[in-house]
């Protein structure tokens, strides 16, 4: 049976998962729960769009409105690893692909207008160094929408950990 199509955006997979309160400007835009988050400018954080070739700074831990401004908890230690899904677009993914790394696949609907819908975009699978994040591991847990095993595929629920991370660059700011 395929996998059931439930994008959740980006969780936690490590349960110490660490959390570091960051700025987000006066102006800011929605921020969902497992939201990919950078540092664009200035110091204050925001969601990072897809395809982007600037590094994270982690995934947001917390929703926050529009123009809210303030602080925002962020995962950001570069060594976590995170849970997410397959979008199901272009080649599914096999176990051959582990080690590869992979951009994120900007949905913004929302299920529940708090949590992300942002998935994994296994089409744009490569090695290069500026990709959002690497591919190391399937979810060894039941899809339990579907009562069935979590399988290499379309929408599998995959481990992730940042692969371009502004807090592992070698170079400053």
């Amino acid at each position: 049976m395929a996998n059931t199509d439930n994008p959740m955006g980006f969780r936690p997979y490590d349960a110490d998962a660490r959390m570091f309160p960051y700025e987000i400007s006066a102006t800011n835009s929605e921020i969902l729960r497992g939201d990919v988050m950078e540092m664009p400018a200035a110091g204050y954080v925001s969601g990072q769009a897809a395809a982007s070739s600037a590094p994270i700074i982690g995934i947001a831990a917390e929703y926050k409105a529009a123009s809210s401004g303030g602080k925002i908890l962020v995962y950001d230690d570069p060594n976590s690893r995170f849970i997410c899904q397959l979008d199901g677009v272009g080649t599914a993914l096999t176990v051959a692909d582990l080690g590869r790394v992979f951009q994120m696949a900007d949905d913004e609907t929302s299920n529940n207008g708090i949590d992300s819908a942002q998935e994994l975009d296994q089409s744009s699978s490569a090695t290069t160094a500026t990709h959002q994040f690497k591919l190391v591991g399937l979810v060894p847990v039941a899809d339990l929408e579907a009562g069935t095993a979590n399988a290499w595929g379309n929408h599998a629920k995959v481990i992730v950990q940042p692969n371009f991370h502004r807090l592992r660059s070698t170079t400053g700011i």
